[in-house]
């Protein structure tokens, strides 16, 4: 007879009968996984096989960058991406970021290798160092352009024209201008400056008095470069004494700042605060600002010039001030022009010299000491030459064998010749060098050298020879800061 089930019995069943349900759901999982699609792990990535670096070799000027770029590759030769570390073989030569920019440090060659998981590459990077390459003087002021497209300036700063965001009184060295900027061409004018960027636009600092800048409405004189109104683009531009030009990309000449002699050539004598197309036309290629008066070279050769012309400064065998502009006298043809204080200078296509207006202390380089010369007048010598500069009351020249001569006045050594005479035709500047570009100022002169340096000579009391020291000097000397 069978024993009736207990309230224990009842229990065990009741957890057995769960513990059979458990199992079941369990298998039930099971299967329904197995039934499943099967998704297998992804491939682990390839390894980088080949680590690229472009350009594998490259140049940059200390203290500027040069932008590094990589390529990583699979064996497969497919390009892959992966985090890449940068480093420098020698700091002291340069240095690079995270992202492959390399800033040169000092003069050298150096390396700089991306690695990533374990594969590298190297690029070799040569570090130039900063050098001028053109120079230009001006009142008691000097403003360079260097290697890296950075001006540099140095002498007499009361009204801020050397641009470096002060108005500290002198500077006897080169300092770089204020505000980064990158430029073409430079041009010291008596204490204001003006210089191009790529593209045509043109920046003007320094004293502003006379609106000189080119700046409407802003009538302080200014440290740091200001973009001239307007939106004109220049080919060139030249400062004068208290007054700008400069020529556009469509030969128009435009003229802005002290007019009081017509030397802004549009007809009056009103000053203006901007740009002004000068009158004539478009037909101008290059021009040359001088103290009250200017100067500039048609496309057809010939040369006009305009404004101040008490002692024959324009060259029209005339003493009447011409507020427009007015073909000097004869019929030659011009490569070159330059407006000084109260003379003007020329290269003709044959490349000899002619000069013309105030003689007083044998500027014009005629071999005669007159007190005008209304004409142009040739320049004594027989020499040809490849580029001319008429100064304060003085002319500096690189003749056909580069070599550097000056005549005029020579009270503060400006002329270079290791004398304080004036000399009425052109006299050699000392020391033998060979010059590739010559700028006569006030009373200073400047020259960049084929060895590389500028040399500079003459007054130096404000700073504008910029050897350190506040120093005349008779001969050339050489600019501080240089290799």
């Amino acid at each position: 007879m069978a024993r009736p089930l207990s309230d224990g019995d009842f229990a065990m069943s009741r957890a057995a009968r769960a513990a059979r349900a458990i199992a079941w759901c369990a298998t039930a999982v099971a299967v329904a996984a197995c039934d499943a699609a099967f998704d297998p792990p992804p491939p682990p990535p390839p390894p980088v096989a080949v680590v690229h670096v472009t350009p594998d070799s490259g140049a940059v000027v200390a203290g500027e960058t040069l932008q590094l770029s990589v390529t990583l590759q699979d064996s497969t030769g497919a390009t892959i991406t992966r985090t890449v570390t940068w480093s420098s073989l020698d700091t002291m030569i340069v240095r690079v970021s995270t992202t492959g920019a390399v800033r040169g440090v000092n003069a050298g060659l150096g390396a700089v290798v991306a690695t990533a998981e374990g594969k590298a590459d190297t690029a070799k990077v040569s570090v130039l160092p900063v050098t001028f390459v053109t120079v230009t003087a001006g009142g008691t002021h000097t403003c360079a352009l260097a290697n890296n497209q950075r001006a540099f300036c140095w002498g007499y700063n009361f009204y801020g024209q050397t641009g470096t965001g002060t108005f500290a009184f002198v500077f006897s060295s080169p300092v770089v201008t204020a505000g980064g900027l990158l430029f073409t061409a430079i041009s010291a004018g008596g204490d204001h400056s003006c210089a191009l960027v790529s593209g045509g636009a043109l920046y003007c600092w320094g004293r502003n008095t006379s609106s000189q800048l080119g700046l409407p409405g802003v009538p302080g004189n200014q440290h740091t470069p200001q973009l001239v109104y307007g939106s004109i683009v220049f080919d060139e531009a030249s400062a004068g004494s208290q007054h700008s030009c400069g020529v556009a990309a469509d030969s128009t000449a435009y003229c802005w700042g002290h007019n009081t002699y017509g030397q802004a050539g549009e007809g009056s004598q009103v000053f203006h605060p901007n740009p002004w197309p000068v009158s004539g036309g478009t037909h101008y290629r290059m021009l040359s600002a001088g103290s009250f008066h200017t100067c500039a070279v048609t496309a057809g050769d010939a040369v006009s010039c305009w404004g101040a012309n008490g002692v024959g400064n324009l060259g029209d065998s005339t003493y009447f001030n011409r507020p427009v502009p007015t073909p000097i006298a004869g019929i030659m043809s011009f490569l070159t022009v330059s407006a000084g204080e109260d003379h003007t200078c020329g290269i003709a296509t044959d490349l000899t010299a002619w000069c013309w207006g105030g003689n007083a202390r044998g500027q014009v380089g005629s071999g005669q000491v007159d007190s005008t010369v209304p004409a142009p007048a040739a320049v004594a010598g027989g020499l040809t030459f490849r580029q001319l500069d008429a100064g304060g009351a003085h002319t500096c020249g690189i003749a056909a064998d580069s070599s550097a001569v000056c005549w005029g006045i020579n009270d503060r050594g400006q002329l270079g010749d290791s004398s304080t005479t004036d000399r009425h035709v052109p006299a050699p500047v000392a020391g033998g060098h060979k010059f590739l570009q010559i700028s006569a100022g006030v009373q200073h002169t400047c020259g960049t050298a084929t060895d590389g340096r500028v040399y500079c000579w003459g007054s130096g009391t404000s700073g504008e020879l910029g050897t350190g020291l506040l120093n005349d000097s008779s001969v050339p000397v050489v600019v501080a800061g240089q290799p």
